[in-house]
C-alpha cells in the first residue's frame, strides 16, 4: 500500500492554515499542530497516555503512516468538521 504523497501533505497542511485564517475566535490560541493533532485524534480515535501523574490524549494513528487512500479521507473528514463549525474550505478544483 502506498503512503501519503507529498501532495497530499502539503494540501492538508494548507487546509489547516486556511482553516485558522477563516476560523478566528473559533481556533483562537490554537497552533497549526493542535488542529493537526486534533483533526487526526476525531478521525482515527484517541489513546489516553498516562505519565507523572498526568493523563494527555493522543491520536491512535500518525498521519506520515496512512496510505494515500486512508489520507484522502482524513481530508474529506477535516473539511466536513471544519464546515460543521462553519468554517467552509475549498479544495483544489472546487
Amino acid at each position: 500500500k502506498l503512503r501519503r504523497t507529498a501532495p497530499q501533505n502539503a494540501l492538508f497542511h494548507a487546509l489547516i492554515d486556511d482553516a485558522r485564517n477563516i476560523g478566528g475566535e473559533q481556533l483562537g490560541g490554537w497552533s497549526h499542530d493542535d488542529v493537526y493533532e486534533y483533526l487526526l485524534g476525531e478521525w482515527s480515535g484517541w489513546e489516553v497516555c498516562e505519565a507523572l501523574g498526568r493523563k494527555r490524549q493522543k491520536p491512535r494513528r500518525r498521519g506520515s503512516r496512512l496510505t494515500t487512500t486512508e489520507f484522502s479521507e482524513l481530508i474529506a473528514f477535516a473539511v466536513r468538521r471544519f464546515a460543521e463549525h462553519g468554517i467552509i474550505l475549498e479544495l483544489p478544483g472546487e
